[in-house]
């Protein structure tokens, strides 16, 4: 009741005066509380005629009326009450919707900055450009690029020079190039400052409005050249921000320029004219456009009738005024909405409001709630779903690991075992839920209680274990075993992380035993060597005390000794060198079937009847070698598998082809497998132990005390190595022994022929011939010295291949041939031979060493060496070969 000013009794009707701030509502309540008020006065005179003709007292009536006027009161204060909420939410809603057009208002002044600054900074590129600067035929192809590349918000590019005539335009109009445009004032800005400026809306040739923003351009030595500019057509370019930033269909947006020109409008020929000439004295649309002009910003609520579809009636609008500037021209947004749309999400408001606001605030609580409780149980869902993707990552990764992954319990029982540690033990799933110690794994070292002893004292334990899998197979393992706390630091697991390195460990073994057995190779065949050379003193003073004296006699008898015990000597050191890797002599295509076949024959004869030879040959196996070492190597095993079986046995020879993969041939981890031949020989003897398995080849091991000269497996070691195989061996005590031999294949139909050493048998008389004796070791000169003296020839001892070339460079005619040492110090005889070859190309030479018929040697006599002895030999031989040499 405090909102009411007063009430006017006029012809029985009431009328309400309202404070100015509820605006229209006044109408309203003028027209709608008269009717409650005269149809309650109605009702009391009503009820007064008739308590009257009933005899109803005055109090009573009275009291009544009282009673009516307090309803009518309380009726007028709760509809007052309602609407004064109604009007205070209009408000609200007002000044709301205005801050969102001013939002709007700001994205829209936001974009035309940017566009704006966009066309400048490709103004400022283009404007740079030599076929810009300088006015050519290129310009105009240069500008059409410009249009096409940037027509999406520009309609045109124009070129002014620097007197402000327009030198070229895209696209071309009659009579816009050549005018004179310095006048405005604009231009005169730019040729005055030299800065980017931007033109007043105008009304192009073509028929629209735009706006010309010129940037200007200079040469390279910075003098003004005009400027480039683009033709923006401001309508289309607000009519595109207006379609995508407004959300109301309904709003109307108008633009107005600094001098009051209508830039923007609904109707398009309001455009280019002054607000004043379009809208009428008094209009609301005026009123909004002085406001704007005044400086007045924010909202404005008034009548528009002239963007109203019927001009006869008017609308309640609502304005919102936004002043912006750009390149020191400043511009008006004015931006206008019914009233009525802003009022539509609140029409209808009465006292339902608020049970409205009730049912939003419950409905919201109810919603939040559920919402809670689902966002709980999808952030519940997500973790158990991350969990499980994560067990499953895990599983799949240890399980296809290529390491062993076992995991135990606290009491040592297998929980779980991936497929590697299946594989590569053997033994399956069967021995899940089982204790590691109950799973048969054989020998395995360390144990299982000094490996437990030590996890649990530091908590893990790595190292290499040895141990047997299924079937009895050998595993080295690189091994890790952990335990897993709680966070007590209670073990509450195990496990064991396992790598194998069987194959690793054995290519270190054999590789071990390898360079091993070629140091011991390398002294045996040094010593070898030095030896054969000592026996050349001895068995040649031999000869000659045995051809001084008559055979019957003690001294040619002692000779006799003496040279026997000398080929007994040869005999070994011949075992050692073929140990050393230096006896193959013959390189040939050989069927190691034929040879084995060949050895036994003669094993039929020599060995003891109790023991039965059992032959298991693949035909055609053939490989590239000497068949007489191949033989030796077969006789050897053959005769070592013989003392193993003292009480008889089985003797069984097999050959076969096998594919090797090639990390077991050459140690590495890729490479395509090789087939090789294996020749294995089992027996069923003693065995060996395993502490003797490193030894077995190294020469003068044996444990057959006095009986074996320990060069039996030595010599079988250096021939196949020397053939570029290897030998392995597998044995335990009682059990026997299986030796394997492994040589590469020869897959050629090539047959060699057998090349039968050169050694001449025939000699003699020396007389008239002269020989050139060239060795390091003195005993070999004077003994050789001593026996081609003997048989007549006249020799030159020389004790190096520097010294002999030196003597036979001073006659090289002077000698019918030359006895050279292979092995020499300073010079070898393989250099000797190349420098006598260049003296004399016919020198005539005989190549003596202690070492066996190897690579070097052949090498030699492919050089033109005309003839090889080896050391210790025959004086016939000797005299034979060089009469041979000489009379060839």
């Amino acid at each position: 009741m405090r909102l009411l000013r007063g009430t006017i009794r006029d012809g029985g009707n009431w009328k309400i005066q309202l404070p100015p701030s509820l605006f229209s509502y006044e109408r309203f309540l003028n027209t709608f509380l008269p009717q409650v008020v005269s149809c309650r006065c109605f009702i009391h005179i009503y009820y007064s005629m008739k308590m009257k003709k009933s005899g109803i007292s005055i109090g009573s009536l009275r009291f009544q009326v009282w009673k009516q006027l307090i309803l009518a009161i309380l009726l007028i204060t709760a509809v007052l009450y309602l609407y004064d909420g109604y009007k205070r939410t209009r408000r609200s809603a007002l000044e709301s919707y205005s801050t969102q057009q001013m939002i709007y208002a700001s994205q829209i002044v936001n974009d035309v900055h940017f566009k704006f600054e966009l066309i400048r900074n490709v103004l400022e590129l283009w404007s740079s450009s030599g076929e810009i600067v300088y006015i050519s035929d290129e310009t105009l192809f240069c500008m059409e690029r410009i249009l096409a590349a940037h027509s999406s918000y520009i309609s045109g590019v124009t070129r002014m020079d620097e007197n402000g005539i327009i030198r070229v335009t895209v696209p071309f109009y009659e009579g816009t190039t050549g005018a004179d445009i310095s006048y405005q004032s604009h231009i005169q800005q730019l040729m005055e400052l030299h800065c980017a400026v931007l033109s007043d809306a105008f009304m192009t040739v073509q028929g629209y409005w735009a706006i010309a923003y010129h940037v200007p351009c200079f040469d390279k030595e910075h003098s003004f050249r005009g400027s480039l500019a683009f033709l923006v057509p401001f309508r289309e370019m607000f009519r595109q921000l207006f379609t995508q930033l407004l959300p109301e269909s309904s709003t109307i947006p108008l633009v107005l320029g600094s001098d009051g020109l209508i830039l923007f409008s609904p109707h398009v020929e309001h455009e280019g004219r002054h607000y004043s000439d379009v809208f009428p004295v008094g209009s609301g649309e005026l009123k909004v456009a002085d406001a704007a002009f005044t400086g007045i910003t924010g909202y404005i609520l008034t009548d528009f009738s002239t963007f109203v579809e019927n001009e006869d009636q008017s609308e309640n609008m609502l304005s919102t005024i936004v002043p912006f500037d750009f390149q020191d021209v400043s511009w008006m947004l004015i931006l206008s909405v019914p009233e009525s749309a802003v009022m539509r999400n609140i029409a209808g408001l009465s006292n339902r409001w608020l049970w409205g606001m009730l049912a939003i605030i419950l409905l919201a609580l109810l919603y939040s709630t559920l919402k809670v409780r689902v966002w709980i149980t999808s952030k519940e869902e997500k973790k158990r779903e991350d969990i499980a993707h994560l067990k499953n990552v895990l599983i799949r990764t240890v399980n296809q690991a290529q390491e062993i992954i076992v995991i135990l319990d606290k009491r040592e029982k297998v929980l779980y075992a991936n497929r590697a540690a299946v594989k590569i033990s053997g033994f399956g799933k069967e021995f899940l839920d089982s204790k590691i110690s109950k799973i048969p794994f054989q020998g395995i070292e360390p144990g299982i209680s000094e490996i437990r002893k030590k996890v649990f004292h530091n908590g893990t334990w790595s190292g290499v274990c040895n141990a047997r899998g299924a079937k009895n197979r050998f595993l080295r393992l690189d091994l890790t075993v952990s335990s897993v706390t709680d966070r007590d630091g209670a073990i509450t697991n195990f496990i064991i992380i396992a790598r194998d390195v069987t194959v690793q460990a054995e290519m270190e073994r054999r590789l071990f035993q390898q360079q091993k057995m070629e140091a011991i190779g390398q002294l045996a065949g040094g010593i070898a060597h030095d030896f054969n050379n000592l026996l050349v003193g001895i068995l040649g003073y031999a000869e000659l005390l045995k051809k001084h004296h008559s055979e019957d006699g003690d001294v040619a008898k002692s000779a006799d000794v003496i040279i026997a015990a000398v080929h007994r000597g040869s005999e070994l050191t011949r075992q050692l060198l073929g140990y050393a890797r230096m006896g193959k002599h013959q390189i040939n295509r050989i069927d190691i079937g034929q040879c084995v076949r060949n050895v036994n024959d003669l094993l039929k004869r020599t060995l003891d009847q109790r023991i039965k030879v059992v032959l298991n040959l693949e035909e055609g196996i053939y490989i590239k070698g000497d068949s007489s070492q191949i033989e030796q190597v077969i006789l050897n095993l053959a005769v070592n598998a013989r003392d193993a079986m003292p009480e008889g046995g089985e003797l069984k020879f097999s050959l076969k082809r096998e594919i090797i993969p090639a990390e077991i041939i050459g140690g590495q981890q890729e490479g395509s497998p090789v087939e090789l031949a294996v020749l294995e020989t089992a027996d069923t003897g003693t065995g060996i132990p395993v502490e003797n398995h490193e030894k077995i080849f190294e020469p003068f091991f044996t444990t057959k005390n006095e009986e074996g000269t320990g060069m039996g497996l030595a010599t079988v070691y250096g021939i196949i190595a020397n053939h570029d195989g290897w030998v392995d061996v597998d044995s335990q005590p009682g059990k026997g022994a299986v030796f394997s031999v492994y040589l590469p294949l020869d897959n050629t139909d090539e047959k060699d022929e057998d090349e039968e050493p050169w050694l001449p048998e025939r000699a003699s008389d020396g007389l008239g011939h002269t020989v050139l004796v060239v060795d390091d070791e003195s005993t070999v000169v004077e003994t050789v010295t001593e026996l081609l003296s003997e048989v007549g020839y006249t020799v030159i001892p020389v004790p190096n291949g520097v010294r002999a070339v030196e003597v036979f460079s001073s006659d090289p005619d002077g000698f019918d041939a030359v006895v050279l040492d292979l092995s020499m110090p300073e010079m070898d005889g393989k250099e000797c031979f190349k420098m006598l070859r260049d003296i004399d190309p016919d020198v005539k030479v005989i190549l003596i060493t202690g070492f066996s018929r190897d690579g070097r040697v052949q090498e030699l006599l492919d050089m033109g060496v005309k003839g090889f002895l080896q050391k210790p030999f025959r004086l016939k031989k000797l005299a034979a070969a060089l009469t041979d040499l000489i009379e060839s």
